[in-house]
């Protein structure tokens, strides 16, 4: 519960931090520009070397398919770990169950994760193998130990 207590007070700290710093700006631009008027030079022309290229327009996070998808999937996890925390508060449990929840729950989200994000299969594949041995050993190790414990 204090993590809890601890993020969301970081949260709320860094909002009100850009909110002030943001209320402050337009003061301190209109500043700036007062004093490069008194200096009187002119800001530099942008000479481009190849005046028939396309020129890149810039766009927006949210116009960004593979930004939006891995904020979504990161909003998942981040919902999946609350209610794993919140579980633990409920119903209580071993402690190596719980981290194998928490460390499956991991490695489900993170291979959404890099799914999401758009990288192809080369790159991704070193990745999903040593997401695939973690998930294995937690799951083999759990059912060594309970066909140990029934023998």
């Amino acid at each position: 519960m204090a993590i809890i207590r601890i993020l969301v007070l970081s949260i709320c700290v860094s909002l009100y931090q850009t909110a002030s710093m943001t209320a402050q700006t337009p003061d301190k631009m209109g500043e700036i520009a007062k004093e490069s008027d008194l200096q009187g030079n002119p800001p530099p022309e942008v000479i481009r070397e190849n005046p028939d290229a396309p020129f890149i327009e810039t766009t927006g996070i949210w116009e960004n398919d593979e930004i939006v998808k891995s904020l979504i999937v990161i909003g998942f996890a981040l919902i999946i770990f609350t209610l794993l925390i919140f579980r633990i508060k409920v119903q209580t449990m071993d402690a190596e169950d719980f981290i194998r929840l928490i460390v499956l729950a991991l490695v489900i989200c993170s291979s959404m994760y890099l799914i999401s994000a758009g990288w192809d299969d080369q790159q991704t594949a070193p990745a999903f193998g040593i997401l695939g041995t973690i998930a294995g050993y937690l799951l083999g190790r759990g059912s060594a130990a309970s066909s140990s414990s029934q023998n």
